[in-house]
């Protein structure tokens, strides 16, 4: 059992500094956050995969964030005009390579 906790302790608090970090950068308002993206983006795992998302808008180098969220894929058009990085699931990235 410590285990898991030690692990949602360190999820919790990468969720957090990244959370801090967008508001910080003015992505969005934590108001926004609240009323359109908080705990809407769950995967499978339990992982909030907005937030890598966001993580990777802020923070990494690539042209896309691939992901198997059937949620955050849903609405994949309207995130990319909003934060301007692509999101593709794997199969995406597969044709795209053809």
């Amino acid at each position: 059992m410590k285990i898991i906790e030690r692990v949602n302790y360190k999820m919790n608090l990468q969720k957090d500094n990244v959370l801090k970090q967008a508001f910080e950068e003015k992505l969005f308002t934590e108001q926004e956050y609240n009323q359109k993206y908080k705990d809407m983006f769950y995967d499978d795992y339990g992982s909030d995969s907005f937030i890598q998302y966001i993580n990777a808008v802020m923070n990494a180098k690539i042209d896309f964030f691939v992901t198997e969220n059937e949620r955050l894929l849903r609405k994949k058009e309207e995130l990319k005009k909003r934060f301007g990085l692509e999101i593709a699931s794997p199969k995406d990235i597969l044709q795209k390579l053809d």
